[in-house]
């Protein structure tokens, strides 16, 4: 009621039951967040790791608590092949179910995808892969291209008229 105070006398909270968090073995691996979708080559100025964060469930779809830990192996599915690593290549699962690994990139440009995988029971479990491009460098004087779409071009006295050109620009 407006105008009105009322007094309320001060109460506590106290825990009756302890529960301890309980989660069944491993099924499923799924991607829990990654820090970068795309990176650059080693020594471009972008930066070059990108970290991604991976969380075993179990059937139900609650995180594997620490007494069904597991260990998660990290592998590329594809790769540029210019030196990229994963690491660490393979780790033991927190009470959350979490596991974490980075990428470095290499010193070739294209698309890299991570799979975790872990074996519970004897039957081997895996994530999606997760795709992260690693783009090139700066542009190179020596790989740089320009033209023209037509040649010699009837445009002197013409108001408007455009032609097409056309760059083609690499890195090194």
């Amino acid at each position: 009621i407006a105008g009105r105070t009322i007094s309320v006398p001060t109460f506590r909270l106290t825990q009756v039951v302890e529960q301890q968090a309980t989660s069944g073995s491993a099924s499923n691996i799924i991607l829990e967040s990654q820090t970068l979708a795309t990176i650059g080559v080693r020594e471009s100025g972008s930066a070059e790791l990108a970290g991604l964060t991976f969380q075993l469930a179990d059937s139900l779809g609650n995180p594997i608590v620490l007494s069904q830990a597991a260990t998660v192996n990290f592998r590329f599915g594809v790769q540029p092949g210019g030196g990229e690593f994963l690491s660490p290549s393979s780790v033991l699962t927190d009470n959350n179910g979490i596991a974490t690994v980075n990428l470095s990139s290499g010193t070739k440009a294209g698309v890299v995808q991570v799979i975790a995988e872990s074996t519970v029971n004897g039957r081997v479990i895996r994530s999606q892969p997760v795709a992260i491009t690693i783009h090139g460098g700066m542009p190179d004087q020596a790989h740089f291209s320009l033209g023209p779409a037509k040649r010699n071009f009837p445009g002197l006295n013409l108001f408007g008229t455009t032609n097409v050109i056309s760059v083609i620009v690499g890195d090194k």
